[in-house]
């Protein structure tokens, strides 16, 4: 029976557990705190801070400043010129460990020669590992890492990825037939969808040497790639309302059979073709994926008749990596050199020049010639400079590292950073942005990349970094700037993208005062991907060039 007396000591307990978390959430409070106004004692900079709040008012302040959906990397990139200093440190417990914001060259260079490579942040790593299968080259610790970067090596060396040219082609030529038929109907639309399928069909013929197709039809593999993604949130281990929703891990675990399934499908395909000694050219060739096979049963002297269980593993979540990290940034990438561009009519003609010099006038045969000659490519020296200065201002990630005791940054002037239980984040908007190492920093000039190293213009070293410096940079940026490169080459002399942000807020008004951040419209948004894509996924109008 429910006695009163029962009522009352299930009351009691409940009361009790309610007392116990609310001093457990003080405690962790008051240690959270004491651990950041140790800092502040030790006369190291932090942002305005207090004891309740930590650093997440001070944060509110520099959100407020930009459009409610912007990137958080803005508000952060404020608050680190505001301290004026290479690196701040940031409160925002509970949502995360405190952090080392980093925004100096200087700072962010020994990010990469310190002991913290091998101690990525957990949290992107749990999420990254969840869209990959396991531990990758991005999140596996430098004794394992050194041998799978050695494995992989071979297919994203610089001659290799140019003998790629011609599938990159087919899919940019696929992908231009696209715009056209924008062009043709005069249509408003979303610019990202078409950038995403493009760089995933790109990075499936170069890497799996397979052709996905997905920018005229649905395909298993990079349909359940991003149905992953949308599925994940980086650094969810620190938000409860994702850990208390089934969903995601139900959708996860649903995509993640289909690309292991298909995945290991096309690598016991591929095995069997080495076997039997096939070179189909375009179903294979010189994929990514077959020199890493070539590379690891010669390293490991095998000669089995089946696929070695360890390498089919490893292929598997790094052929997930390649495509997560590959078609991500460079489809964000894409679009923003499109809107560079189009801001800046007369780098726009310039660049129009340069490939007519290299490719000839006839737009026809521009594919042809890259594909018959690809050292072509790289005579694209303005095209390459305008590539490079999109990714200056509009880098689509930054770098997150774990800090621990023995990572202690040192800044020019001798102040010493300790790591140890922090997230260290390097800003590279904060870095690409700032007038202290880059003049007229908010001015597009793709100028900078073409004087000499010695001239005021040139970035100083260490301060471009949208690949990373060091052991760990990254394994697919030769890859990306071909793309990039072939990608202006067949589009920008055939059509004009025009963003039409004033047309699309119209149809779907979004509210909110502030509609740019640093000055643009097509501000960046962060998503479950982690990287930074323009809002509303780039509404725009393709035209036809007269």
């Amino acid at each position: 029976m429910d006695t009163a007396e029962g009522r009352s000591k299930r009351a009691l307990t409940g009361t009790v557990a309610f007392v116990c978390l609310i001093v457990y959430a003080l405690i962790r409070l008051y240690h959270a705190r004491r651990t950041f106004n140790n800092l502040r004692e030790q006369g190291l900079p932090t942002t305005e801070w207090n004891w309740i709040f930590g650093g997440l008012l001070t944060l509110k302040k520099y959100m407020d400043m930009f459009p409610v959906d912007a990137d958080t990397k803005y508000a952060l990139t404020e608050m680190a010129w505001k301290s004026d200093r290479g690196g701040v440190y940031v409160d925002l417990w509970p949502f995360t460990l405190p952090i080392l914001l980093i925004s100096s060259p200087f700072l962010a260079a020994q990010v990469n020669v310190q002991n913290t490579n091998a101690r990525r942040f957990p949290g992107a790593n749990e999420g990254i590992e969840r869209i990959t299968g396991g531990p990758t080259m991005l999140t596996l610790p430098d004794i394992h890492w050194k041998q799978w970067r050695t494995v992989f090596n071979p297919g994203f060396s610089p001659s290799n990825i140019l003998g790629q040219t011609s599938k990159i082609v087919r899919c940019v030529e696929i992908f231009a037939a696209k715009l056209r038929d924008r062009a043709d109907k005069s249509l408003l639309f979303q610019l990202e969808e078409y950038t995403l399928r493009l760089t995933l069909d790109v990075i499936g013929a170069v890497a799996l040497g397979k052709d996905f197709d997905y920018q005229n039809k649905d395909s298993a593999i990079p349909r359940s790639l991003r149905k992953m993604i949308e599925a994940t949130t980086l650094g969810a281990k620190f938000n409860p309302l994702y850990l208390l929703n089934p969903m995601p891990a139900l959708r996860l675990a649903y995509n993640d059979r289909i690309i292991r399934r298909e995945i290991g499908a096309e690598l016991e395909q591929c095995f069997l073709e080495r076997k039997a000694g096939i070179k189909a050219e375009y179903q294979r060739g010189k994929s990514i994926i077959t020199l890493a096979m070539d590379t690891y049963m010669t390293e490991n002297k095998l000669q089995e008749e089946i696929l070695d269980p360890v390498f089919k593993y490893q292929a598997s979540v790094h052929l997930r990596l390649f495509m997560f990290a590959g078609h991500d940034t460079t489809s964000s990438t894409i679009i923003y050199t499109f809107h560079m561009l189009s801001q800046n009519p007369g780098c726009l003609s310039r660049i129009r020049a340069e490939l007519d010099t290299v490719l000839g006038p006839d737009l026809s045969s521009a594919g042809a010639h890259l594909s018959n000659q690809p050292a072509l490519a790289n005579q694209m020296h303005y095209t390459t400079a305008c590539i490079k200065e999109t990714l200056r201002m509009c880098p689509p990630v930054g770098t997150i590292r774990a800090g621990n005791p023995d990572a202690i940054l040192i800044d020019e002037d001798g102040t010493r950073y300790p790591t140890d239980g922090m997230i260290i984040s390097v800003s590279h908007l904060a870095i690409h942005r700032n007038p202290r190492y880059y003049p007229d920093a908010d001015t597009f000039n793709p100028e900078r990349w073409l004087v000499p190293t010695d001239h005021p213009l040139h970035p100083p070293k260490e301060a471009f970094r949208p690949f990373e410096h060091g052991a760990r940079n990254c394994i697919g940026q030769t890859l990306a700037m071909l793309e990039l490169k072939i990608v202006l080459a067949l589009t920008v002399r055939e059509f004009d993208v025009v963003p039409a942000y004033e047309k699309w807020e119209k149809l779907y008004p979004s509210g909110g005062k502030i509609k740019t951040a640093f000055g643009d419209r097509a501000y960046g948004v962060a998503d479950t991907s982690g990287g930074s894509h323009a809002v509303h996924k780039y509404p725009c109008h393709v035209k036809v060039r007269a």
